[in-house]
């Protein structure tokens, strides 16, 4: 079952181990960013909305766990940045009818912005 608070935790312990434990997450996220499942789009939206912030024109995440040091936080910088989850987000419209979904797609269309790149 689908909880806002425990994916949230889960989202963060995931990503943060991710990010120091491996030389690259790209993969990962470009996975993450085709939003194949319901799950994914409200994974992104908790992420999104609750674990970033626009620091310096650009949206990051804030986890304190995060080294900004590493190769693996610029990947996840670019990925919110750079338009490839605002490309999966845009995708993602065209393939679902429900509502609840397509209300979450919108709020991350405007926290997403253009695609910069």
């Amino acid at each position: 079952m689908y909880s806002p608070r425990t994916t949230r935790t889960k989202m963060r312990q995931a990503w943060c181990a991710l990010g120091s434990a491996e030389e690259t997450i790209t993969p990962r996220l470009a996975q993450w960013a085709e939003l194949g499942r319901s799950a994914a789009v409200r994974q992104l939206h908790e992420f999104v909305t609750r674990d970033c912030r626009t620091r310096s024109g650009l949206l990051v995440p804030v986890n304190a766990y995060w080294d900004e040091t590493l190769p693996t936080y610029g990947e996840i910088v670019d990925w919110l940045n750079a338009g490839p989850v605002l490309r999966g987000v845009v995708a993602a419209f065209d393939r679902t009818e429900d509502a609840d979904l397509l209300e979450l797609l919108t709020d991350l269309h405007g926290f997403l912005g253009p695609p910069r790149g």
